[in-house]
């Protein structure tokens, strides 16, 4: 039987104006937690891939500041991250509508080009049921700084969740997604409820012509 869901974007939307991965990336910055060597492979590697595939994509692929971090280091530091940050980020507003829709039976889904492991734990504050972010390669227990798998971004949401589930069990009509940014668009497209959250003014201007709900906090 096709269920319904509520597919969440964290970047800009859960999160109001920020960025998952770029407030945890400064928290291990300030922590002194992030090798120097990993900060200087990280800013040349971002300046590479900015002008070699645009700004979107650097930001999602360039995992090079975890190269040679063990997978239980991560899960510590991400741990303290979310006891020191992440409440006070989340959006109060949309993490209400998540519950209420929860309630109502929605299964809900957080996707985003964000590290898998905090994705997980931003499902874990949220209670949601789970979420696709992006997997982080590793060998002999240490990270490589590369991605696998499929970068989860734009399109490419779709595509990510559809590795994890059937996307056939799913009642697009009576399901929902939240999002800010146009990159988002298809997966809005997709579901009978598209919520435009703190939209770019393009994103804004379509759920208007189409009478989306635009929610602004």
């Amino acid at each position: 039987m096709a269920k319904a869901v509520a597919l969440v974007d964290i970047d800009g939307t859960l999160i109001k104006g920020n960025s998952a991965e770029k407030t945890f990336f400064w928290f291990l910055f300030k922590r002194g937690y992030m090798r120097k060597g990993n900060f200087l492979r990280f800013a040349i590697r971002m300046l590479w891939l900015i002008l070699t595939a645009g700004l979107d994509q650097a930001k999602g692929r360039n995992k090079s500041y975890l190269k040679g971090v063990r997978k239980e280091d991560l899960q510590q530091w991400i741990q303290e991250y979310a006891e020191e940050l992440l409440p006070e980020l989340i959006s109060p507003g949309l993490r209400f509508r998540i519950a209420n829709l929860k309630k109502q039976g929605a299964e809900i889904i957080l996707l985003s080009g964000s590290l898998q492991p905090l994705v997980e734990q931003i499902v874990r504050e949220v209670n949601a049921d789970f979420g696709v972010g992006v997997e982080l390669e590793s060998r002999d227990g240490r990270f490589t700084g590369k991605i696998k798998g499929t970068y989860p971004f734009g399109e490419n949401k779709l595509r990510a969740l559809a590795e994890r589930i059937a996307l056939d069990d799913i009642d697009w009509a009576s399901s929902w997604a939240f999002a800010d940014r146009l990159a988002d668009l298809s997966v809005l497209k997709r579901v009978g409820h598209p919520v435009a959250v703190n939209p770019e003014k393009k994103l804004e201007e379509i759920a208007r012509e189409k009478g989306w709900e635009i929610i602004k906090e």
